[in-house]
């Protein structure tokens, strides 16, 4: 496996946890990392490997722990918490029920805080329709804003808080319904360099009608991650995030 099989996860890493495309070099940086650990290179096996390999496991926690990250997430309240994970990788409110469901994971220690933004996105990634063509836009979106930024001074200008803040903004105005084109990617990075304000999003046009999507199923944690049995040695990465 090699280091760019791991852009499409780190990606959704970067959505779940900032809300953001990855830039370039941190893309790399957490590809050859995740690649150096032998870690899975899926949205399901990073959930699976997620308390068993080393570069999975410190990733998700550097993540989740970042100072941007606890920007991102303020509330100290865990039922507001979830709220604001739905928010920000469905890009909708949530139900009641998958607050209390989320919530009762959390508590009852079946499912770590800095795990569950990106095992919230994983479970709705599993639908092929609604939250799950959301989560495949944005992680689309998310990979064309990276390749847009080729110029020095387009990266200079996304790693200000202004710069991040907008390609959030551009980013939530993603959906199921509203993905993001290559030339709106390069309109938004070309704006974003030159110090401007990034573009709104046109309307998308309405959705041929479909077939009602199955209902949403609840996936426990115990059904996402398998017996796994370790070695004698231990593994330790060592790093430093340019994010």
């Amino acid at each position: 496996m090699t280091a760019s099989d791991y852009h499409d996860v780190i990606q959704k890493v970067y959505i779940a946890y900032f809300g953001r495309a990855a830039d370039p070099g941190g893309l790399e940086f957490y590809a050859n990392l995740l690649a150096a650990g032998n870690a899975p290179a899926t949205s399901e096996g990073f959930v699976a490997a997620s308390g068993t390999n080393a570069a999975v496991k410190d990733m998700l926690a550097g993540f989740a722990a970042s100072a941007e990250s606890q920007a991102f997430y303020s509330s100290p309240d865990l039922s507001e918490h979830v709220k604001q994970i739905y928010l920000n990788v469905l890009g909708r409110t949530a139900e009641q029920g998958g607050v209390d469901y989320w919530v009762a994971q959390v508590g009852s220690g079946e499912l770590s805080l800095s795990r569950a933004a990106f095992v919230i996105l994983q479970a709705a990634e599993k639908h092929v329709t609604g939250d799950g063509l959301t989560v495949a836009n944005k992680a689309q979106a998310a990979a064309l804003i990276t390749a847009s930024l080729d110029l020095p001074g387009e990266q200079r200008a996304y790693a200000t808080p202004a710069g991040l803040k907008a390609v959030q903004d551009l980013l939530a105005d993603v959906t199921a319904s509203a993905p993001l084109t290559q030339p709106q990617a390069d309109a938004a990075i070309l704006t974003l360099g030159a110090g401007g304000p990034l573009p709104v999003l046109p309307p998308a046009p309405a959705p041929a009608p479909s077939a009602p999507a199955a209902p949403a199923t609840s996936t426990t944690l115990d059904a996402l991650v398998p017996t796994v049995t370790g070695t004698a040695g231990s593994d330790t990465y060592t790093g430093t995030n340019t994010t």
